[in-house]
């Protein structure tokens, strides 16, 4: 587990950006909508669907350049990656997409467009493979029970973060408002508010005896 890790799971838990902020991208191990968990809790040995999601999409400059909800998606832009014991497998989308990203950036676009249905709007599933913890992981971490949040010994980090080494918004992710037939380029951020950090999820496994679960994999075959 990298040191920048260890430094970032001491700050203060996540906090989410100022109410009233918009165009927040991040992930959620739950369906976000109207609940966001940053925290990704379970056994080792396992694969993981988390949720890829925009909070209030809002374009800023529509048309004449007033500010206007949007109200479809026609694709988005990020980086993503992982540090600790998880491994990103790769993302699946809810309509017919195209993703053009390499070297670990996520370039999309949909063959028809993603309509907001809330303040969250989930763009894409991802799949983590989170693998048993190393022995010691609680001693990597620190003792974190003081910490709000429950991942108080994170084996793992997810983050997010502009593309590079370009971006279709200079120093920004992005997603395309559907709608806006000028400009449709929005700038995205990401949704929790850590200084100097693209940490968007914490991972915490618990070992599970690999063996038996291979055993109990077999068996439920002939279920």
């Amino acid at each position: 587990m990298k040191q920048t890790l260890l430094i970032t799971v001491l700050l203060v838990a996540l906090a989410f950006n100022a109410a009233g902020q918009e165009n927040l991208m991040g992930l959620s191990f739950f369906p976000p909508d109207p609940y966001i968990e940053s925290c990704l809790y379970g056994p080792g040995q396992q694969v993981y669907t988390v949720f890829l999601f925009i909070y209030e999409p809002v374009n800023p400059d529509f048309g004449t350049g007033e500010s206007r909800w949007v109200e479809n998606i026609n694709g988005f832009e990020c980086r993503l990656w992982s540090e600790g014991e998880a491994t990103i497998l790769g993302l699946h989308f809810p309509v017919n997409a195209i993703d053009a990203g390499t070297n670990g950036n996520t370039v999309v676009g949909f063959a028809e467009p993603v309509p907001v249905r809330g303040p969250a709007t989930v763009v894409a599933t991802v799949d983590i493979f989170a693998s048993n913890p190393p022995e010691n992981s609680v001693d990597m971490t620190g003792d974190l029970k003081s910490s709000p949040y429950r991942c108080e010994y994170p084996t793992a980090a997810i983050y997010m973060a502009p593309t590079r080494p370009t971006q279709s918004i200079e120093g920004t992710m992005a997603y395309l408002d559907a709608d806006d037939p000028n400009d449709p380029l929005v700038s995205a951020y990401n949704v929790y508010d850590y200084p100097d950090s693209d940490l968007v999820m914490l991972v915490q496994t618990y070992p599970v005896d690999t063996e038996e679960q291979s055993w109990g994999a077999v068996k439920a075959l002939y279920r």
